[in-house]
Protein backbone atom coordinates (compact mmCIF):
# COMPACT_ATOMS: atom_id res chain seq x y z
CA UNK A 1 0.00 0.00 0.00
CA UNK A 2 1.80 3.18 -1.19
CA UNK A 3 2.06 6.07 1.26
CA UNK A 4 3.10 9.50 0.02
CA UNK A 5 5.29 11.65 2.26
CA UNK A 6 4.10 15.24 1.89
CA UNK A 7 5.70 17.09 4.80
CA UNK A 8 8.92 17.09 6.78
CA UNK A 9 7.36 16.66 10.20
CA UNK A 10 8.52 13.38 11.71
CA UNK A 11 6.13 12.55 14.55
CA UNK A 12 6.86 9.92 17.14
CA UNK A 13 4.61 6.92 17.41
CA UNK A 14 3.25 8.30 20.67
CA UNK A 15 2.02 11.38 18.81
CA UNK A 16 -0.76 9.31 17.26
CA UNK A 17 -3.89 8.69 19.26
CA UNK A 18 -6.83 6.62 18.06
CA UNK A 19 -10.15 8.25 18.88
CA UNK A 20 -13.51 6.56 19.31
CA UNK A 21 -14.96 7.60 15.99
CA UNK A 22 -18.55 6.97 17.03
CA UNK A 23 -18.45 9.41 19.96
CA UNK A 24 -17.01 12.55 18.37
CA UNK A 25 -18.40 14.94 15.80
CA UNK A 26 -16.78 16.26 12.65
CA UNK A 27 -18.47 18.78 10.35
CA UNK A 28 -21.93 18.01 11.67
CA UNK A 29 -21.67 14.23 11.44
CA UNK A 30 -20.02 11.57 13.51
CA UNK A 31 -16.38 11.01 12.70
CA UNK A 32 -17.30 7.38 12.13
CA UNK A 33 -19.51 8.33 9.16
CA UNK A 34 -16.80 10.62 7.87
CA UNK A 35 -14.25 7.81 7.91
CA UNK A 36 -16.69 5.42 6.25
CA UNK A 37 -16.69 7.65 3.18
CA UNK A 38 -12.96 7.21 2.70
CA UNK A 39 -11.80 4.89 -0.10
CA UNK A 40 -8.32 6.16 -0.98
CA UNK A 41 -4.95 4.56 -0.46
CA UNK A 42 -2.46 7.39 0.03
CA UNK A 43 -1.83 10.33 2.33
CA UNK A 44 -2.82 13.01 -0.17
CA UNK A 45 -6.27 11.44 -0.50
CA UNK A 46 -6.55 11.16 3.25
CA UNK A 47 -5.54 14.79 3.60
CA UNK A 48 -8.16 15.88 1.09
CA UNK A 49 -10.84 13.82 2.84
CA UNK A 50 -9.98 15.33 6.19
CA UNK A 51 -9.84 18.79 4.56
CA UNK A 52 -6.50 19.66 6.11
CA UNK A 53 -4.31 22.52 4.94
CA UNK A 54 -1.09 20.80 5.90
CA UNK A 55 0.37 17.38 5.16
CA UNK A 56 1.31 14.88 7.83
CA UNK A 57 4.15 12.41 7.59
CA UNK A 58 3.40 8.80 8.48
CA UNK A 59 6.63 6.91 9.02
CA UNK A 60 7.04 3.44 7.51
CA UNK A 61 7.20 1.83 10.97
CA UNK A 62 3.82 3.28 11.85
CA UNK A 63 2.40 2.31 8.48
CA UNK A 64 3.13 -1.33 9.28
CA UNK A 65 1.51 -1.18 12.71
CA UNK A 66 -1.89 0.36 12.05
CA UNK A 67 -4.75 -0.16 9.63
CA UNK A 68 -5.83 2.37 7.02
CA UNK A 69 -8.95 3.29 9.03
CA UNK A 70 -6.77 4.01 12.04
CA UNK A 71 -4.42 5.94 9.75
CA UNK A 72 -7.23 8.37 8.96
CA UNK A 73 -7.99 8.83 12.64
CA UNK A 74 -4.32 9.33 13.40
CA UNK A 75 -4.04 12.04 10.78
CA UNK A 76 -7.04 13.89 12.15
CA UNK A 77 -5.71 13.59 15.68
CA UNK A 78 -2.28 14.79 14.63
CA UNK A 79 -3.88 17.77 12.89
CA UNK A 80 -5.78 18.56 16.08
CA UNK A 81 -2.55 18.44 18.09
CA UNK A 82 -0.95 20.87 15.64
CA UNK A 83 -3.92 23.21 15.87
CA UNK A 84 -4.87 22.80 12.22
CA UNK A 85 -8.50 21.74 12.63
CA UNK A 86 -11.24 22.09 15.20
CA UNK A 87 -9.81 20.89 18.53
CA UNK A 88 -13.21 19.94 19.93
CA UNK A 89 -13.03 16.62 18.08
CA UNK A 90 -10.76 14.95 20.58
CA UNK A 91 -11.44 17.12 23.60
CA UNK A 92 -8.25 19.14 23.29
CA UNK A 93 -10.32 22.25 23.90
CA UNK A 94 -11.30 21.11 27.37
CA UNK A 95 -10.06 22.66 30.60
CA UNK A 96 -10.59 21.68 34.21
CA UNK A 97 -9.99 23.10 37.67
CA UNK A 98 -10.22 20.60 40.51
CA UNK A 99 -9.55 20.82 44.21
CA UNK A 100 -6.46 18.61 44.60
CA UNK A 101 -6.38 18.63 48.40
CA UNK A 102 -7.29 15.04 49.25
CA UNK A 103 -5.04 12.03 49.88
CA UNK A 104 -1.56 13.50 50.22
CA UNK A 105 1.18 11.37 51.73
CA UNK A 106 2.80 13.19 54.67
CA UNK A 107 6.02 12.55 56.56
CA UNK A 108 8.36 14.34 58.94
CA UNK A 109 11.23 11.89 58.64
CA UNK A 110 10.86 10.17 55.25
CA UNK A 111 10.31 6.94 57.18
CA UNK A 112 6.81 7.12 58.65
CA UNK A 113 4.03 8.16 56.28
CA UNK A 114 0.39 9.05 56.84
CA UNK A 115 -2.37 10.06 54.42
CA UNK A 116 -3.76 13.53 55.09
CA UNK A 117 -6.30 15.85 53.53
CA UNK A 118 -5.54 19.52 53.11
CA UNK A 119 -5.51 22.05 54.68
CA UNK A 120 -2.99 20.42 57.00
CA UNK A 121 -0.24 21.33 59.43
CA UNK A 122 1.71 19.09 61.78
CA UNK A 123 1.48 21.94 64.31
CA UNK A 124 -2.22 21.40 64.87
CA UNK A 125 -1.38 19.35 68.00
CA UNK A 126 1.68 21.20 69.33
CA UNK A 127 1.06 24.76 68.13
CA UNK A 128 0.10 26.03 71.58
CA UNK A 129 3.03 24.39 73.36
CA UNK A 130 6.67 25.35 73.89
CA UNK A 131 7.69 22.21 72.00
CA UNK A 132 6.12 23.31 68.71
CA UNK A 133 7.81 21.55 65.79
CA UNK A 134 9.94 23.77 63.58
CA UNK A 135 11.66 21.93 60.77
CA UNK A 136 11.07 20.19 57.46
CA UNK A 137 8.12 18.08 56.35
CA UNK A 138 7.27 16.45 53.04
CA UNK A 139 4.00 16.01 51.17
CA UNK A 140 3.66 13.90 48.01
CA UNK A 141 1.01 12.82 45.55
CA UNK A 142 0.91 11.22 42.08
CA UNK A 143 -0.16 13.18 39.04
CA UNK A 144 -1.41 10.59 36.54
CA UNK A 145 -1.11 11.59 32.88
CA UNK A 146 -3.05 9.55 30.33
CA UNK A 147 -2.19 8.88 26.70
CA UNK A 148 -4.76 11.54 25.77
CA UNK A 149 -3.01 14.26 27.78
CA UNK A 150 0.05 14.69 25.57
CA UNK A 151 -0.71 18.26 24.50
CA UNK A 152 -2.04 19.43 27.84
CA UNK A 153 -0.37 21.76 30.30
CA UNK A 154 -0.84 21.18 34.03
CA UNK A 155 -0.74 23.91 36.66
CA UNK A 156 -0.53 23.06 40.35
CA UNK A 157 -1.71 25.98 42.47
CA UNK A 158 -0.48 25.95 46.06
CA UNK A 159 -2.56 28.48 48.01
CA UNK A 160 0.03 28.56 50.82
CA UNK A 161 2.92 26.44 52.09
CA UNK A 162 4.47 27.31 55.44
CA UNK A 163 6.94 28.84 55.57
CA UNK A 164 9.25 28.22 52.64
CA UNK A 165 9.03 25.34 50.21
CA UNK A 166 10.63 23.40 47.36
CA UNK A 167 8.58 21.50 44.77
CA UNK A 168 9.95 18.38 43.05
CA UNK A 169 8.57 16.41 40.11
CA UNK A 170 9.93 12.87 39.86
CA UNK A 171 12.66 13.92 42.34
CA UNK A 172 13.77 16.85 40.16
CA UNK A 173 13.59 20.28 41.80
CA UNK A 174 11.20 22.53 39.86
CA UNK A 175 10.71 25.62 41.98
CA UNK A 176 11.44 27.05 45.42
CA UNK A 177 9.24 29.62 47.14
CA UNK A 178 9.67 31.76 50.23
CA UNK A 179 6.58 32.97 52.06
CA UNK A 180 4.00 31.00 53.99
CA UNK A 181 0.83 32.98 53.25
CA UNK A 182 0.66 33.68 49.52
CA UNK A 183 -0.10 31.36 46.58
CA UNK A 184 2.32 30.19 43.93
CA UNK A 185 1.88 28.18 40.74
CA UNK A 186 3.89 25.32 39.27
CA UNK A 187 3.57 24.88 35.49
CA UNK A 188 4.19 21.42 34.03
CA UNK A 189 4.23 20.77 30.28
CA UNK A 190 5.32 17.94 27.98
CA UNK A 191 4.69 15.26 30.59
CA UNK A 192 4.86 11.69 29.38
CA UNK A 193 2.00 9.32 30.08
CA UNK A 194 2.09 7.55 33.43
CA UNK A 195 2.33 8.56 37.10
CA UNK A 196 4.53 11.50 38.09
CA UNK A 197 5.48 12.00 41.73
CA UNK A 198 4.72 15.53 42.94
CA UNK A 199 6.60 16.25 46.15
CA UNK A 200 6.81 19.45 48.18
CA UNK A 201 9.09 20.12 51.11
CA UNK A 202 7.74 22.60 53.67
CA UNK A 203 10.11 24.21 56.16
CA UNK A 204 9.23 26.43 59.12
CA UNK A 205 12.70 26.42 60.66
CA UNK A 206 13.58 29.76 62.29
CA UNK A 207 15.19 31.87 59.55
CA UNK A 208 16.41 35.45 60.10
CA UNK A 209 16.49 35.94 56.30
CA UNK A 210 12.77 35.20 55.92
CA UNK A 211 10.17 37.69 57.07
CA UNK A 212 8.52 37.87 59.47
CA UNK A 213 11.40 37.04 61.79
CA UNK A 214 9.34 37.32 64.98
CA UNK A 215 5.70 38.03 65.75
CA UNK A 216 2.84 37.32 68.14
CA UNK A 217 1.62 34.35 66.10
CA UNK A 218 2.92 30.92 65.15
CA UNK A 219 4.87 30.24 61.96
CA UNK A 220 3.13 26.98 61.17
CA UNK A 221 4.49 24.29 58.86
CA UNK A 222 2.65 22.56 56.06
CA UNK A 223 0.18 22.88 53.23
CA UNK A 224 -2.20 24.83 55.42
CA UNK A 225 -4.42 25.96 52.55
CA UNK A 226 -5.91 24.13 49.59
CA UNK A 227 -4.11 22.91 46.47
CA UNK A 228 -5.73 23.03 43.03
CA UNK A 229 -4.91 21.24 39.78
CA UNK A 230 -5.67 23.17 36.62
CA UNK A 231 -5.43 21.44 33.24
CA UNK A 232 -5.43 23.27 29.93
CA UNK A 233 -4.96 22.38 26.27
CA UNK A 234 -4.12 24.30 23.10
CA UNK A 235 -6.04 27.50 23.77
CA UNK A 236 -7.08 29.13 27.04
CA UNK A 237 -6.70 31.87 29.63
CA UNK A 238 -3.22 32.04 31.12
CA UNK A 239 -2.92 30.65 34.65
CA UNK A 240 0.23 32.52 35.68
CA UNK A 241 -0.13 36.19 34.70
CA UNK A 242 -2.94 37.02 37.14
CA UNK A 243 -2.80 34.10 39.56
CA UNK A 244 -5.38 31.43 40.13
CA UNK A 245 -8.34 33.69 39.21
CA UNK A 246 -6.64 34.16 35.79
CA UNK A 247 -8.03 37.68 35.39
CA UNK A 248 -7.68 41.06 37.08
CA UNK A 249 -10.85 43.05 37.76
CA UNK A 250 -10.99 46.68 38.91
CA UNK A 251 -14.46 48.10 39.69
CA UNK A 252 -14.53 51.84 40.39
CA UNK A 253 -17.35 54.24 41.20
CA UNK A 254 -17.88 57.28 38.97
CA UNK A 255 -20.98 58.82 40.55
CA UNK A 256 -22.87 57.69 43.63
CA UNK A 257 -26.42 58.88 42.92
CA UNK A 258 -28.68 56.62 44.96
CA UNK A 259 -27.88 53.17 46.31
CA UNK A 260 -29.50 51.54 43.29
CA UNK A 261 -28.53 54.08 40.64
CA UNK A 262 -24.78 54.71 40.71
CA UNK A 263 -22.50 54.71 37.67
CA UNK A 264 -19.18 52.92 37.51
CA UNK A 265 -16.25 51.74 35.44
CA UNK A 266 -15.33 48.08 35.14
CA UNK A 267 -11.81 47.22 33.97
CA UNK A 268 -10.83 43.63 33.16
CA UNK A 269 -7.48 42.19 32.14
CA UNK A 270 -6.65 38.63 31.06
CA UNK A 271 -4.05 36.86 28.97
CA UNK A 272 -4.93 34.17 26.41
CA UNK A 273 -2.45 31.58 25.16
CA UNK A 274 -2.46 29.71 21.86
CA UNK A 275 0.12 26.92 21.83
CA UNK A 276 -0.95 25.59 18.41
CA UNK A 277 0.90 26.22 15.13
CA UNK A 278 -1.95 28.06 13.44
CA UNK A 279 -3.52 31.46 14.13
CA UNK A 280 -7.00 31.08 15.59
CA UNK A 281 -9.91 33.51 15.36
CA UNK A 282 -11.62 33.75 18.71
CA UNK A 283 -14.31 35.66 20.55
CA UNK A 284 -13.93 36.94 24.12
CA UNK A 285 -17.37 37.31 25.64
CA UNK A 286 -17.84 39.33 28.83
CA UNK A 287 -20.99 39.13 30.96
CA UNK A 288 -21.76 41.08 34.14
CA UNK A 289 -24.73 39.78 36.09
CA UNK A 290 -26.27 40.05 39.53
CA UNK A 291 -25.15 37.28 41.88
CA UNK A 292 -28.48 37.10 43.71
CA UNK A 293 -30.84 37.10 40.71
CA UNK A 294 -28.74 36.05 37.73
CA UNK A 295 -29.99 39.09 35.79
CA UNK A 296 -27.54 40.22 33.12
CA UNK A 297 -26.53 43.87 33.52
CA UNK A 298 -23.93 44.19 30.78
CA UNK A 299 -22.53 42.02 28.00
CA UNK A 300 -19.89 42.52 25.34
CA UNK A 301 -18.03 40.48 22.71
CA UNK A 302 -14.62 41.17 21.19
CA UNK A 303 -13.32 39.38 18.09
CA UNK A 304 -9.58 38.69 18.33
CA UNK A 305 -6.91 36.76 16.50
CA UNK A 306 -4.82 34.49 18.70
CA UNK A 307 -1.35 34.24 17.14
CA UNK A 308 0.19 30.81 16.74
CA UNK A 309 2.57 29.86 19.57
CA UNK A 310 1.77 33.20 21.14
CA UNK A 311 -0.62 35.11 23.34
CA UNK A 312 -3.16 37.92 23.33
CA UNK A 313 -3.62 40.46 26.12
CA UNK A 314 -7.24 41.28 26.81
CA UNK A 315 -7.66 44.75 28.34
CA UNK A 316 -11.14 46.24 28.36
CA UNK A 317 -12.97 48.96 30.30
CA UNK A 318 -16.75 49.24 30.40
CA UNK A 319 -19.21 51.89 31.57
CA UNK A 320 -21.80 50.43 33.94
CA UNK A 321 -25.03 52.27 34.67
CA UNK A 322 -27.81 51.73 37.21
CA UNK A 323 -25.30 50.13 39.56
CA UNK A 324 -26.56 48.61 42.80
CA UNK A 325 -23.90 49.53 45.34
CA UNK A 326 -22.31 47.19 47.87
CA UNK A 327 -23.46 48.87 51.08
CA UNK A 328 -21.86 47.03 54.00
CA UNK A 329 -23.82 44.97 56.50
CA UNK A 330 -27.08 46.55 55.39
CA UNK A 331 -26.86 45.49 51.73
CA UNK A 332 -23.74 43.53 50.62
CA UNK A 333 -24.82 43.42 46.96
CA UNK A 334 -22.50 41.48 44.64
CA UNK A 335 -22.08 40.96 40.92
CA UNK A 336 -20.41 38.19 38.92
CA UNK A 337 -17.97 38.96 36.11
CA UNK A 338 -17.74 36.15 33.57
CA UNK A 339 -15.32 35.81 30.65
CA UNK A 340 -15.89 33.15 27.98
CA UNK A 341 -13.42 32.21 25.27
CA UNK A 342 -14.93 30.81 22.07
CA UNK A 343 -13.22 29.55 18.92
CA UNK A 344 -14.49 28.40 15.53
CA UNK A 345 -17.59 30.52 16.00
CA UNK A 346 -19.35 29.04 19.00
CA UNK A 347 -17.12 26.44 20.64
CA UNK A 348 -16.50 27.31 24.30
CA UNK A 349 -12.92 26.41 25.20
CA UNK A 350 -12.43 28.25 28.49
CA UNK A 351 -14.37 30.33 31.00
CA UNK A 352 -13.61 32.48 34.05
CA UNK A 353 -15.80 34.03 36.71
CA UNK A 354 -15.30 36.05 39.87
CA UNK A 355 -17.44 38.16 42.20
CA UNK A 356 -17.18 41.91 42.68
CA UNK A 357 -18.91 44.66 44.62
CA UNK A 358 -19.15 48.27 43.50
CA UNK A 359 -18.31 50.55 46.44
CA UNK A 360 -16.48 53.73 47.27
CA UNK A 361 -14.32 53.94 50.40
CA UNK A 362 -12.79 57.17 51.65
CA UNK A 363 -11.56 58.92 54.81
CA UNK A 364 -12.60 62.39 55.90
CA UNK A 365 -11.05 64.47 58.70
CA UNK A 366 -14.42 65.62 59.94
CA UNK A 367 -16.58 62.54 59.28
CA UNK A 368 -14.10 59.69 59.58
CA UNK A 369 -14.64 56.58 57.47
CA UNK A 370 -17.05 56.99 54.55
CA UNK A 371 -18.75 54.21 52.61
CA UNK A 372 -20.31 55.39 49.36
CA UNK A 373 -19.88 59.02 50.53
CA UNK A 374 -21.81 58.43 53.76
CA UNK A 375 -20.44 58.27 57.30
CA UNK A 376 -19.89 54.66 58.34
CA UNK A 377 -18.50 54.26 61.89
CA UNK A 378 -16.38 51.13 62.13
CA UNK A 379 -16.79 48.57 64.91
CA UNK A 380 -14.71 45.42 64.67
CA UNK A 381 -11.90 43.12 65.68
CA UNK A 382 -8.52 41.84 64.53
CA UNK A 383 -8.38 38.19 63.44
CA UNK A 384 -5.65 35.66 62.87
CA UNK A 385 -6.11 32.70 60.57
CA UNK A 386 -6.13 30.32 63.51
CA UNK A 387 -8.67 27.90 64.94
CA UNK A 388 -8.61 25.51 67.93
CA UNK A 389 -7.42 22.03 67.01
CA UNK A 390 -6.29 22.86 63.47
CA UNK A 391 -4.26 26.06 63.96
CA UNK A 392 -3.77 27.84 60.60
CA UNK A 393 -5.08 24.86 58.55
CA UNK A 394 -8.63 26.19 58.67
CA UNK A 395 -11.39 24.57 56.64
CA UNK A 396 -14.41 26.43 55.26
CA UNK A 397 -16.42 25.19 58.23
CA UNK A 398 -13.92 26.87 60.55
CA UNK A 399 -14.15 30.14 58.66
CA UNK A 400 -17.96 29.96 58.63
CA UNK A 401 -18.03 29.46 62.39
CA UNK A 402 -15.64 32.35 63.02
CA UNK A 403 -17.49 34.80 60.81
CA UNK A 404 -20.84 33.82 62.26
CA UNK A 405 -19.45 34.95 65.61
CA UNK A 406 -18.11 38.17 64.07
CA UNK A 407 -21.62 39.06 62.84
CA UNK A 408 -23.27 37.97 66.10
CA UNK A 409 -21.18 40.38 68.18
CA UNK A 410 -22.10 43.30 65.93
CA UNK A 411 -18.94 43.87 63.88
CA UNK A 412 -18.94 45.65 60.53
CA UNK A 413 -15.17 45.55 59.96
CA UNK A 414 -12.35 43.06 60.48
CA UNK A 415 -8.61 43.43 60.38
CA UNK A 416 -7.21 40.27 58.82
CA UNK A 417 -4.03 40.53 60.81
CA UNK A 418 -0.35 40.14 60.02
CA UNK A 419 -0.44 38.36 56.63
CA UNK A 420 -2.75 37.79 53.62
CA UNK A 421 -5.49 35.41 54.72
CA UNK A 422 -7.12 32.61 52.72
CA UNK A 423 -9.17 33.91 49.76
CA UNK A 424 -12.26 32.26 51.26
CA UNK A 425 -12.03 34.73 54.17
CA UNK A 426 -12.29 37.64 51.74
CA UNK A 427 -15.23 35.99 49.98
CA UNK A 428 -17.04 35.61 53.31
CA UNK A 429 -16.43 39.26 54.14
CA UNK A 430 -17.83 40.31 50.76
CA UNK A 431 -20.93 38.16 51.28
CA UNK A 432 -21.54 39.35 54.84
CA UNK A 433 -20.88 43.03 54.22
CA UNK A 434 -17.71 43.31 56.29
CA UNK A 435 -15.15 46.01 55.56
CA UNK A 436 -11.65 44.48 55.48
CA UNK A 437 -8.26 45.83 56.44
CA UNK A 438 -5.69 43.40 55.08
CA UNK A 439 -1.91 43.14 55.31
CA UNK A 440 0.52 43.37 52.44
CA UNK A 441 2.20 40.08 51.38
Amino acid sequence: MPIKVIDTIEPKTSDFKVVDASNVSYKGNSLEKHLASYSGTDISTLEETAELDYGIVISEDIQKKISMDHMVECIINRAIELGLINPVISGLSTYSVVNWSDNWSFTKDNATYTIVNLPHTCNQTDGTSQSMYRGKTWYSKDLVVSNDDGTKVFYIIFEAAGQKSIVYVDNVEIISYEGGYTPFIVKLANLTSGAHKIKIMCDNTADTNLIPVSADFNFNNGLHRDVYLFTQSLVGFDAVEFGDSRMHIIPSIVTIGSTNNASAKLSIKAKINNTGVKNINAVIRMTLYERSTGNTILSDSENVMLPSSGSYNYDATFDVTSVHLWNGIKDPFLYIVKLDLLVYGDILVDTLSDRIGFRKISLDEANGFLLNDKSYPLRGIAMHQDYPGVMSAMTKDCFDADYSTVIDIGCNVVRLAHYPHDKYAFQKCDELGLIVQTEIP
